[in-house]
């Protein structure tokens, strides 16, 4: 259950209650900024290697390299119009190796990097202390003991440098400035690496792209890596290497240029080409949850971006701002969501909560003066398709209006309305269920047995269209089930979801970004008390109707084991005197103990049971903290129920503002066994 204020409580207890439903729009999706992209600058500039940085003032300084010059663009307070295409000529002592320029920022000072197109194995190095306006001379920083192919860099606050590079034998090497020494320090030798991206965030995160030619059949891969520095990774050491995305070589498509960085959450961008009929040269998108470290290898699915660089797309930003640049482009995006509050413009709501049903919800906005008439423009900027809705079920208090963090929706899309004499924008609102439902995996996703447990494999499965995932009360099938996971390429995140719950006795439930993975137990204690008539409880009940039906299956059984030698069976001897038995078979072969196959019998006689009285629907007050799988206490002497307990299968919150700030404000509990 969600936590509500006492105020709260003691409101919506209170005889005269009076409704009060909180609605804010952003630009976001699962509570992550959604970046919007304004073409800034299109220039003519031959496309090439580059490399950008925003300094502590603001001022954005772009390098490039033409093919025969090393060229740097600094422009003081980046906007619509700005000088982009204004290029100095960079000098060095040496000649560059083409297409090789990395920047970090490293406390108060700027480092670019290039190398010696003579030396190949020689690094030199220029500083900034003044934001980017003048730069020391180029000088040689460190060498090593091969050529360089490929190179990036980054800074900390402290002013640690690392500057990660790939060696003509394809090897990863770290070489980091503590200050006063370059210090080198090998890395993986294989796969055949062929880009490279670092940013530090708790260790040096390290993004490549490579071929894995050792594999049974070769792959064009995206892999991550960390280098220590004492957080997930102890300091100075390599860890292995987790692929993202990968392509079967021999499909064409290829993968490279990455960057990467952190204006809000890690993001990174990267070059995928396609080679085959109908060929494509794109750059693509991706970033993590909010909350998930490098290290959990989570991502969204990449998303193609509109923009063609062979060179790949630089990331740079500030605390107010993201740029995507070339040697050509720049892109802006603003950081800040644009969140709107619009409750005073609803005019209703229909409000689904469920456990897995991607049911559409809807909110009515009166539209009299106008504000709505072009979503995503003017005062409804934030009001787009795909934007994220947060409702928040309240009641007015003696202090003001209070209310709870209530669930969250995206916008499926709008209908205008004129009827009753007034101008209504319905909103069409999708849960995150509707959005799981949507989303189709645009390859096979696979994990072989023992790779990832029933956790971390809902945890993949729900980064990969924006999620996370936390576990409170999980069972410990959840933690120690380690089952195989072949998905087919279309199948949607709903469906792949369904099939790994359906191992284990646990659900999940939304709480705005993130689901929590709960097993659902017989001795869970009530949340709240419901009662009819009301005396010590803490809702009314206004209306409900009370059902009591056949199990679907009594008689379970579970197969364990590779050769099914493992049976255990769980009866509801009640149940079979009724109606005789009604079997139900479950096989699964990476159960391998009678106990572990107990479990899961009565992890199903379990639904069974809960799906029994699923028919129960009641009628009352909205409760401001109740969640689908909470448990209430219902009494109702009519029907004979004393504190009789039944856990909440789904939650519909009506709303309705009539005339005099009067509303209609009711929850519609679909309720099962506890």
């Amino acid at each position: 259950m969600r936590s509500i204020s006492g105020a709260l409580a003691a409101a919506q207890k209170a005889a005269g209650r009076r409704p009060y439903l909180l609605v804010s729009v952003s630009d976001r999706h699962a509570g992550i900024r959604r970046l919007r992209w304004a073409q800034w600058y299109a220039g003519s500039e031959a496309d090439g290697g580059h490399a950008a940085v925003v300094a502590a003032d603001g001022s954005l300084t772009r390098a490039r390299f033409d093919g025969t010059n090393l060229s740097r663009s600094r422009v003081t307070t980046p906007g619509v119009g700005s000088s982009y295409g204004s290029w100095d000529v960079w000098s060095a002592p040496i000649t560059p190796k083409a297409n090789l320029i990395a920047f970090a920022k490293a406390g108060s000072t700027l480092w670019a990097f290039i190398i010696n197109n003579t030396t190949t194995s020689q690094v030199y190095a220029s500083t900034s202390t003044d934001n980017g306006a003048t730069w020391s001379a180029f000088a040689l920083a460190y060498t090593l003991s091969v050529g360089i192919s490929a190179l990036a860099a980054a800074g900390k606050s402290d002013g640690n440098v690392v500057v990660v590079t790939i060696d003509p034998t394809n090897k990863l090497v770290a070489t980091r400035w503590n200050g006063a020494t370059w210090t080198a320090y090998l890395g993986p030798s294989t796969p055949a690496f062929n880009g490279v991206a670092v940013h530090h965030s708790g260790d040096w995160n390290v993004l490549t792209t490579d071929e894995d030619t050792a594999a049974i059949v070769p792959v064009r891969e995206l892999r991550q890596y960390l280098f220590g520095d004492g957080s997930s990774q102890a300091p100075n050491t390599w860890s292995a290497g987790i692929v993202i995305q990968s392509a079967v070589t021999s499909s064409g498509i290829d993968m490279a240029r990455p960057y990467l960085g952190k204006p809000d959450v890690m993001r990174a961008t990267f070059r995928q080409q396609f080679t085959g009929t109908v060929a494509y040269d794109r750059s693509h998108h991706t970033y993590q949850p909010a909350t998930a470290a490098f290290v959990d290898a989570l991502w969204r699915e990449p998303v193609p971006l509109n923009i063609a660089a062979t060179y790949g797309v630089a990331i740079s930003y500030d605390a107010a701002q993201v740029f995507l640049t070339t040697a050509r482009y720049v892109y802006q995006a603003a950081i800040a969501d644009g969140a709107t509050d619009i409750s005073d413009h609803v005019v209703s709501a229909d409000l689904h909560e469920t456990g897995g049903s991607p049911a559409l919800s809807e909110i009515v906005l009166d539209n009299a003066d106008g504000a709505y008439t072009t979503p995503g423009s003017g005062a409804a900027a934030a009001l787009t398709k795909g934007a994220w809705v947060t409702t928040a079920p309240g009641y007015v208090t003696t202090a003001g209006n209070e209310a709870s963090s209530g669930p969250a929706y995206y916008i499926e899309g709008f209908r205008h309305v004129y009827e009753g004499g007034r101008a209504l924008l319905r909103v069409s609102l999708g849960s995150p269920w509707t959005h799981l439902n949507r989303h189709r995996f645009p390859r096979a996703v696979e994990f072989i047995a023992a790779a990832k447990n029933i956790f971390g494999q809902l945890q993949h499965l729900l980064a990969r269209v924006g999620y996370e995932i936390s576990a409170s009360g999980s069972s410990s099938a959840s933690a120690n089930l380690y089952p195989p996971l072949a998905l087919p390429p279309g199948t949607s995140a709903l469906t792949a979801i369904r099939r790994v719950l359906d191992r284990v006795p646990d659900n999940l439930r939304p709480r705005t970004a993130t689901f929590t993975l709960n097993e659902p137990l017989a001795a869970d204690a009530a949340d709240a008390t419901y009662g009819r008539p009301l005396t010590t409880e803490d809702i009314p009940i206004a209306a409900a109707e009370y059902a009591d039906t056949l199990k679907d299956a009594n008689h379970i059984q579970a197969f364990a084991d590779i050769d099914a030698s493992i049976v255990a069976e769980d009866i509801d001897y009640a149940e079979t005197a009724l109606l005789y038995s009604a079997p139900r078979q479950r096989a699964d072969p990476y159960l391998t103990t009678g106990a572990g196959a107990t479990a899961r019998a009565a992890a199903e006689q379990r639904r069974q049971t809960i799906e029994t009285t699923r028919g129960d629907i009641m009628t009352a007050p909205v409760h401001c903290g109740l969640e689908v799988n909470d448990v209430i206490a219902v009494t109702d002497s009519r029907h004979g129920l004393s504190a009789a307990k039944r856990r909440v299968l789904a939650i519909r919150t009506l709303y309705r503002r009539g005339p005099g700030g009067k509303a209609r404000y009711d929850h519609v509990l679909t309720l099962g066994a506890p």
